[in-house]
């Protein structure tokens, strides 16, 4: 074969380029991944001059996540940073991909399975959500992000990366919280891709790899283990902040002005209602108290109103830890110490 007929033959594979021996053939998302999205076409329009006789098209190098450097057919991987070259003719990039940089986000999806895979179809995530009680968020909603109900309170469960959600405010939004709290989540990366989670987290490409390198060594066997990111960042020290990026937890000072008043008040515990004899009353008042917490560290009573947005969402504690509101991702102006009686 020549290598025209080869590039016409990768052409005419659009949009499902060849993934040779790449993990998982006939896994979940072996035929929806990598995305045909707007990455996608910003990492093709960086072939702009790219020589025609080489034994790769662009376009498939462009899938397979590269981007051209400029000289002759090298490529550098946007997420992992590797760089290939001297491509031959029956190379499939995307194998090579795996091959050559296996940690890379961008090829997770592709090496991940369902931590609950019973639940993997939007139709049993839905109908999980039968004895859903409240208006917000849409139970819909919910299951296209990828959850279902646990069937405790308002917890949600991710059938993917088992990241659990609760507490949920009207304004609450599963697909942006989903990944603010779980970027990694496989089923994500492919819905909504890495760019859109990046401008989710509002990080740029080396803080996501930066990110999930950490997250990485800490779970060597499990990458997409959502109970080793939590330990990190509940090991993290206050001034450690090298794994958040841009999210709300800033590098410098923090921007939000808090009066004297507020620096010295204590947090308040959220009180336990275990010895409440009534089982119906335990739960409303579990509920109660689970949507007075702090939605940050989810131990203290929230008693801090962020400014303009008027969330009640954080304790004095994590007020001086966040920039933007945890909620809406409004940037906060000021903060509001606030009494419940």
């Amino acid at each position: 074969m020549t290598v025209e007929e080869r590039n016409l033959q990768r052409r005419e594979s659009l949009p499902r380029f060849q993934t040779g021996d790449a993990p998982n053939p006939n896994g979940l998302y072996a035929h929806r991944y990598p995305r045909m999205d707007e990455g996608y076409y910003r990492r093709l329009a960086s072939f702009n001059n790219y020589p025609s006789n080489t034994n790769m098209t662009k376009e498939e190098l462009a899938w397979a996540g590269f981007v051209w450097t400029g000289r002759n057919d090298e490529v550098r991987c946007e997420y992992c940073s590797v760089v290939l070259a001297q491509w031959q003719i029956h190379d499939v990039a995307f194998s090579e991909h795996c091959r050559v940089s296996p940690d890379c986000p961008f090829i997770l999806p592709r090496r991940s399975q369902p931590n609950t895979p019973d639940k993997r179809f939007l139709y049993d995530r839905r109908i999980s959500f039968n004895n859903w009680t409240r208006a917000h968020p849409l139970p819909s909603e919910l299951a296209d992000a990828g959850f279902f109900y646990t069937g405790e309170s308002d917890h949600v469960k991710c059938f993917h990366c088992d990241l659990v959600l609760h507490s949920w405010e009207p304004t609450g939004m599963p697909w942006h919280a989903h990944a603010r709290f779980s970027p990694f989540c496989a089923y994500v990366i492919v819905e909504k891709g890495i760019d859109w989670i990046r401008s989710v987290c509002n990080m740029d490409a080396s803080q996501y790899r930066n990110r999930f390198l950490a997250i990485l060594a800490e779970s060597a066997n499990d990458p997409m283990s959502v109970q080793a990111a939590e330990d990190i960042l509940a090991n993290l020290t206050d001034d450690d902040d090298s794994l958040f990026g841009d999210v709300g937890m800033p590098t410098g000072p923090v921007g939000i002005p808090i009066s004297e008043e507020l620096r010295g008040r204590p947090p308040e515990p959220v009180k336990d209602v275990d010895d409440v004899p009534d089982d119906k009353l335990r739960q409303v008042l579990s509920e109660q108290l689970s949507s007075q917490s702090c939605k940050v560290c989810l131990t203290n009573r929230a008693t801090v109103v962020i400014l303009p947005c008027s969330h009640l969402v954080s304790c004095p504690s994590c007020i001086k830890k966040l920039r933007d509101c945890p909620l809406c991702r409004a940037q906060a102006e000021r903060a509001l110490e606030i009494f419940i009686t």
